[in-house]
């Protein structure tokens, strides 16, 4: 009962602390992000449910998060069997859920207001879309080489963005760079709906779809991306969770065309196509298929390079490889060990996305699962560009879909395997991992 208290009081406590930006220790502000909400809650949880046997449900804050979870939203703010103090804190879970959702609009456009980020990606992106919303031509003289004399087209040759495509009509009409933050927002914040019904289906438990959810919204790469700057495949990422829904509920002709809307916003989100197309082609049994588009959407990254990349060269990601694709493919021939070697330098990266993503649970999602996120991986590390590897910027988010999809799938097979107390064990490992 001690111990009930303690939790109840601690839930609270750390959830409104979330909800006004955090706690400032030592000149750092502590447990500012959602994910920091969630690696307590994870330890205080599997401390006591493995040695005292307590389940959070037990709790007020739990059997209210539990029932709103499985309740229809007219239903959160009845009355519970009369049960005052549950009322209580699920109408201040309901603020603070509220309050969150207007912050997480609010702060990227605060951000941009205070530090005024004109050039980098927020800068050229916009500066791009608005010249092909009033011009027809995505150009920018923030990509000049010449010192600013002459303009170079963002879209295709610095980036392979289609998707601009679907922005410059809404942006010409309300052509504000509040309206692009906005909608990056709204893009993440919608992926929670796909995450939701993935995690419903696939989870063996009460409430699973709510719990899928929440932990996506936790994830720290979609708050990196949130925060910092207007990235592209900000957009891409709920594209490729309905891709992944509609494989699961196997209506394969939807499921292509949403892998193909996800990998229209960056020349490198092909790679995620190839795969999930290999993936495609044995659940629908049209191997040939699969492996056609994988093919055609493995050769996108490198033919954008070859022809049409004007900005980056190979050598500025890849150092080993050399100015070129031409010099790129004879590195890869007669010194296949370099790429080798700088996977090895970069194993940390590589431990840390298979135990960020479920504690390990990727390992259990099966082989074919895993095939969409094996090369965008491999595009990541093997660069000995420092920010490829590093999770505090927009280069994950490439892997965020496939990854979520493989780790439900992870997760599931070990809420099997393990019973009772054991899933309290996974589940808190799942969650700190995060």
């Amino acid at each position: 009962k001690v111990y009930l208290g303690i939790l109840e009081i601690l839930l609270v406590a750390l959830w409104l602390l979330v909800s006004i930006g955090g706690l400032e220790v030592g000149g750092k502000v502590r447990l500012g992000y959602a994910t920091d909400l969630v690696r307590v809650v994870a330890v205080v949880y599997a401390f006591g449910r493995l040695l005292l046997g307590v389940r959070l449900r037990d709790t007020c804050v739990g059997a209210s998060v539990l029932a709103m979870a499985t309740s229809h939203p007219r239903g959160w703010f009845q009355n519970p069997r009369g049960n005052r103090k549950e009322f209580v804190i699920r109408v201040i879970l309901l603020g603070s859920m509220i309050q969150t959702g207007i912050v997480f609009f609010l702060v990227p456009v605060f951000r941009h207001w205070a530090y005024a980020s004109w050039v980098w990606d927020l800068g050229i992106i916009e500066n791009a879309l608005r010249n092909l919303a009033f011009t027809g031509e995505a150009k920018t003289f923030f990509l000049s080489r010449d010192g600013g004399e002459t303009a170079v087209r963002y879209f295709p040759n610095n980036r392979l963005i289609l998707g601009f495509f679907l922005l410059a009509p809404i942006y010409r009409l309300v052509p504000a760079t509040e309206t692009l933050l906005v909608l990056q927002s709204l893009a993440l914040i919608s992926g929670a709906w796909p995450a939701f019904l993935l995690a419903r289906k696939i989870l063996p438990f009460k409430g699973a779809g709510a719990v899928g959810a929440a932990f996506y919204l936790a994830l720290h790469t979609l708050h990196q991306l949130q925060v910092w700057d207007l990235h592209e495949v900000s957009f891409a990422i709920p594209f490729g969770l309905w891709a992944f829904w509609f494989l699961e509920t196997r209506k394969f002709p939807l499921s292509l065309l949403f892998a193909a809307l996800m990998a229209l916003w960056r020349e490198d989100l092909w790679l995620v196509f190839a795969g999930f197309s290999i993936l495609w082609g044995r659940e629908s049994g049209r191997t040939w298929l699969g492996g056609a588009l994988a093919l055609a959407g493995l050769l996108v990254l490198p033919m954008h390079a070859q022809f049409l990349n004007i900005v980056n060269s190979v050598g500025d990601r890849y150092a080993y490889l050399g100015p070129d694709m031409k010099s790129a493919v004879k590195t890869l021939l007669f010194h296949p060990f370099s790429a080798l070697e700088v996977a090895v330098r970069n194993w940390a990266f590589f431990a840390r996305m298979g135990v960020m993503y479920g504690c390990g649970a990727l390992f259990w999602a099966g082989p074919w699962r895993l095939v969409p996120c094996v090369l965008p991986l491999l595009e990541l590390g093997l660069s000995t560009h420092p920010g490829m590897t590093d999770f505090h910027n927009h280069y994950v988010g490439n892997l965020v879909a496939p990854l979520y999809f493989a780790m439900i799938h992870g997760w599931r097979t070990l809420l099997v395997k393990f019973q009772k107390r054991g899933q309290a064990l996974v589940t808190a490992a799942f969650a700190l991992s995060q």
